[in-house]
C-alpha cells in the first residue's frame, strides 16, 4: 500500500483508492489498514509541501 501511494504521488495522480477486499466489488468497504493508509497519505502530502 505504501509503495503504491508513493508511486501515485510520483506520477502526480490526484486520486487513488487501495483496498485489500476481494470479490465482485472490492471497493464496497474500507481496507483493513485504512488508518495506516490515511497516515501514509498525510505524510506524503506533508513532505510534498516542504
Amino acid at each position: 500500500m505504501k509503495a503504491a501511494l508513493r508511486r501515485a504521488a510520483q506520477l502526480r495522480i490526484g486520486q487513488v483508492f487501495i483496498t485489500d477486499d476481494v470479490g465482485p466489488n472490492p471497493y464496497d468497504r474500507l481496507p483493513s489498514y485504512w488508518d495506516a493508509e490515511v497516515e501514509a497519505v498525510r505524510r506524503i502530502n506533508q513532505a510534498a509541501a516542504r
